[in-house]
């Protein structure tokens, strides 16, 4: 398989101008490193009927992928459908499945091991129960038999139980989500985002917050745009909603007062986001104070 080099970018695959993240230490880059969150939309191998935990690919949205292609972390690249593979790529692929065997049969044994101790008693009782048919078998049959090797218990030994190792056959197969061989069957993805004003709003708000160093993910479930928080969601509470609105549009007072009071019940502040006529970003915080309204530009 190759090694990612520590130059190498962050490779976003692209479906329908979609950008996923298929590789698990590319999300962890993200995450940690570049304060991209994305959500998590494919199945658990093991759990692949159930939704309340996902696993990969990470999808991100299209303000996460455009910064961080800006920015070059990433790369966008879309995968062509490969051909027959060749001898050499054959070869590599036989060669890692044999590899990933011999590593299972300590695992293998291991975990055997350990399912033996879990069931000692239940072992016992059924070695117990073997040979008292056989000491009943023999009594039928006239042999003389002492009662009280029928209460004996049996005493079991892991060392003395033998474990075969597993076939090559009934190995585990590795189901890759990022092809960790064929490097040609890739080229460079079209993006089209941001593609009119809304977009372009969305996408210089969500800038703005992300190079201020702080983390985002999408605010549609409080009625905003996105989510602002001052460390990564796992560990902190978001501060903002941010909510994007053309920088001369009429809005409302019930609408404010909606979003605002909203924002209170869950102890956030709302940041009205805009760009001004000099293409500059204008933030404007409500905070509800009882029967007053405080806010700050």
């Amino acid at each position: 398989m190759c090694e990612r080099s520590s130059n190498d970018k962050i490779k976003i695959y692209v479906d329908n101008n979609v950008g996923f993240v298929w590789s698990s230490e590319d999300v962890l880059l993200l995450r940690r490193q570049h304060r991209i969150i994305g959500k998590l939309v494919g199945a658990l191998p093991r759990a692949p009927q159930q939704n309340n935990q996902l696993g990969l690919p990470l999808q991100l949205s299209p303000e996460e992928v455009t910064v961080i292609v800006e920015k070059g972390i990433a790369e966008l690249i879309k995968e062509r459908i490969p051909g027959r593979p060749s001898n050499e790529e054959a070869k590599a692929f036989a060669e890692h499945r044999h590899r990933s065997y011999t590593q299972q049969i300590p695992l293998c044994k291991r975990e055997r091991e350990l399912d033996i101790h879990r069931n000692l008693s239940n072992i016992a009782k059924g070695r117990k129960a073997k040979r008292n048919r056989l000491l009943e078998e023999q009594k039928q049959h006239g042999m003389e038999v002492d009662d009280t090797e029928f209460e004996k218990e049996i005493q079991v030994n892991i060392d003395d139980i033998e474990i075969a190792p597993i076939k090559e056959s009934s190995s585990v197969v590795q189901l890759f989500t990022e092809d960790p061989w064929i490097r040609q069957n890739v080229e460079e993805a079209e993006w089209k985002f941001p593609t009119n004003s809304t977009e372009y709003l969305r996408f210089r708000v969500f800038k703005e917050f992300w190079t201020q160093g702080y983390f985002l993910t999408q605010g549609s479930k409080f009625g905003g745009d996105f989510l602002v928080y001052p460390g990564d969601p796992a560990r902190f509470h978001s501060f903002f909603i941010a909510r994007c609105m053309p920088h001369t549009k009429k809005v409302q007072i019930l609408d404010i007062a909606a979003i605002e009071r909203l924002a209170t019940s869950v102890r956030k502040t709302v940041v009205i986001c805009s760009l001004d006529d000099a293409d500059q970003i204008c933030f404007t915080s409500l905070q509800w104070r009882g029967i007053g309204w405080k806010t700050t530009g």
